[in-house]
């Protein structure tokens, strides 16, 4: 979009002879060349960034810098022209026969935006990172300082030029800046407050839910107030006693209605709390019912293959059924230590060693003859 209007002031307004394309309205400031320059060559460099995203060649990040260097150096020459005197811009000593650029300069606020950008996009063109102060405080200053421009002829473009550096800024120049120091913070919303603002936590939704409220909210006060006060309906002073009241009004009513929504959400926490802890209560008691089940089964399966090895008169048969036995007395061995464990899901190597030669000679009544049983373990999970 700031492309696109920069080409329009360009080659419809300043080579087509469309003065409506320069100034917006006949007693506006009109966007002088330079300035539309400098947005075209932001705006492409943005788009680029963009396109390319944070994983950049060198011949990308060259041209990023290279753009940004551009109207950085644009910028700062005009201001040293107006500060000066040399001349009333950049635009008329580049074309001082054009009669426009004696009234038509590009602003001292203009000139600082085209900085900021420049400054904003240049830290892009840099490695990747999480969060850059120099960024997030070059796209919020110039983003506040094109609002301002956007604001004051909302309100009283006259009052707005009796500022110095607004004196000369266009209305489509600030608007163009608005939507481009906007695409910055959106394009890396983690580098600074934008990533809070649009984040996941309930702390970013309260944020995102009450901020069109005092943004919107604040500024039609303002207006309606402003409004009033030229149809003579108040004195200036009654508008200020009265924006007060309306303003604190309107952020009492907006904290208000943000804390009914966190009370809510934290009535709905508290009783998904209450219903999961019936739920792991309920589980608790199923798993230890489950686990007694385990383990009467696995008494029950051994004292059936140690019976049957009792009616067998093979030697062999018979060890075959200690040795069954022996192997589910290690899986009860197991079971046993997992409940015994902090954490069900894992088990130390020395306890079970120890558990399971221990159960080995009971079973084997090796205590009786002479055998000892000696276990070297790493005490490690498994």
């Amino acid at each position: 979009m700031v492309a696109i209007l920069a080409v329009f002031v360009l080659l419809g307004g300043w080579v087509g002879g469309s003065p409506e394309l320069i100034r917006l309205w006949p007693e506006f400031s009109g966007m002088v060349p330079s300035t539309a320059v400098c947005l075209l060559v932001l705006s492409v460099a943005l788009i680029a960034h963009d396109r390319k995203g944070e994983v950049m060649s060198p011949r990308d990040r060259g041209i990023l810098r290279a753009a940004s260097g551009f109207t950085a150096a644009v910028s700062i020459f005009n201001l040293t022209l107006m500060g000066t005197g040399i001349s009333d811009g950049i635009d008329n000593l580049l074309f001082p026969d054009v009669a426009a650029f004696r009234h038509d300069t590009q602003a001292p606020a203009t000139s600082l935006c085209v900085l900021l950008a420049a400054g904003a996009i240049f830290r892009l063109s840099g490695a990747p990172r999480g969060s850059d102060r120099i960024f997030t405080v070059s796209a919020t200053t110039g983003l506040l300082l094109a609002l301002i421009a956007v604001v004051g002829y909302a309100f009283d473009s006259t009052a707005l030029y009796a500022v110095s550096i607004f004196t000369a800024m266009a209305l489509h120049t600030a608007v163009g800046f608005v939507a481009l120091f906007g695409a910055l913070l959106l394009l890396r919303p983690q580098r600074g407050w934008v990533g809070l603002l649009l984040g996941a936590g309930s702390g970013s939704a309260g944020a995102r839910r009450m901020f069109p409220i005092k943004i919107a909210g604040s500024f039609f006060l303002c207006l309606v107030a402003y409004f009033a006060t030229e149809a003579d309906l108040f004195t200036a002073n009654f508008r200020l006693s009265l924006l007060a009241i309306s303003i604190m009004a309107l952020l009492t009513m907006v904290s208000l209605r943000h804390a009914a929504i966190e009370n809510r959400a934290e009535q709905d926490i508290v009783a998904a709390m209450d219903e999961l802890h019936v739920s792991i209560a309920d589980r608790d008691l199923l798993l230890r019912e489950l686990n007694h089940r385990v383990k009467n089964n696995l008494q029950q399966i051994m004292a059936l293959i140690w019976f049957q090895s009792q009616k067998v008169t093979d030697e062999d048969a018979r060890e075959a059924f200690r040795d069954t036995a022996g192997r589910i007395q290690a899986l009860s061995a197991v079971h046993q230590l997992l409940l015994a464990s902090p954490s069900p899901s894992e088990i130390g190597v020395r306890g079970f060693c120890d558990d399971l030669c221990r159960n080995i000679a009971v079973a084997y009544n090796i205590d009786e003859r002479n055998i000892a049983i000696v276990t070297k373990a790493p005490d490690t999970k498994l």
